[in-house]
């Protein structure tokens, strides 16, 4: 079993932090002065623990994303490769999906999101897809998602589309490709209605080999964080602004190697 903290209720900062800094142009400086250390708790209010009871044969193992719906959980289980759904107690409801590379099975399931009409989509990083399922357990439809993709959410504005982040390749003014944080929006049938963001992708081979994207909405504006590199982007949907913010320092040092004596 598995002892979680079930939050319910967060405080965002909107405003500046120490140490952050945000340049309009398409491009990111990183920070030139670390600002003081903020405590992630300052940010959560803990209302309750609820002792989860997974099956004695499906324990869980690795906790990808959780997707609160109504009063339950879905636990995103990356390493069992599949879903665990339970209700506000800690009881075991049922799971979705198992292993394998079939519709309605998962390889390495790793983020997901409530949706509108009663439905979850959870994105397959193994598999390349997003797939759609109801609260009742049952699986919908799934399709490809292009590129490489860390992250989903639903729209703020509750339509039913749904925004995947990732890394694409982006053709820039010397026609060279490179690979630049995009967001992209998804209508149900997994069209793509909208394609933004134009940051680019980390410079350093460290935070380009160890980098990833999570996200979130906040009103008009995605948020997406890249792990590893200290890098927030951001994009306004409503005005197509986007600019980003570098907070710290790097979190790597770079190798230096002994000289070669011979």
């Amino acid at each position: 079993a598995a002892l979680f903290s079930l939050v319910i209720a967060a405080t965002f900062v909107t405003g500046p932090i120490p140490g952050c800094r945000s340049d309009q142009a398409r491009s990111y400086r990183g920070s030139e002065q670390p600002g003081n250390p903020v405590p992630l708790e300052s940010f959560f209010a803990t209302t309750v623990d609820v002792q989860l009871q997974p099956p004695p044969n499906d324990p869980i193992a690795r906790v990808s994303a959780l997707i609160p719906v109504g009063g339950s959980i879905f636990v995103v289980d990356s390493r069992q490769a599949n879903v665990k759904h339970f209700d506000y107690r800690g009881r075991h409801l049922r799971t979705l999906g198992r292993p394998g590379n079939g519709p309605g099975e998962f390889r390495r399931p790793y983020a997901g999101t409530s949706l509108n009409r009663g439905r979850i989509a959870v994105l397959d990083r193994g598999r390349g897809v997003v797939s759609l399922w109801d609260t009742a357990g049952t699986f919908i439809d799934e399709w490809n998602a292009d590129g490489d993709a860390w992250d989903i959410a639903a729209a703020p504005d509750h339509d039913g589309r749904l925004i995947v982040v990732g890394s694409l390749n982006a053709q820039d003014s010397s026609t060279a490709a490179t690979r630049r944080v995009r967001f992209r929006e998804h209508d149900v049938t997994g069209a793509v209605g909208t394609t933004y963001g134009n940051v680019p992708q980390a410079a350093h081979r460290y935070e380009r080999i160890f980098g990833g994207s999570a996200m979130a909405t906040v009103g008009s504006v995605v948020v997406s964080g890249q792990q590893r590199s200290n890098v927030i982007v951001h994009y306004d949907r409503r005005t197509g602004r986007d600019w980003a913010a570098a907070i710290g320092t790097a979190w790597y040092r770079p190798i230096e190697w002994p000289e070669d004596d011979g």
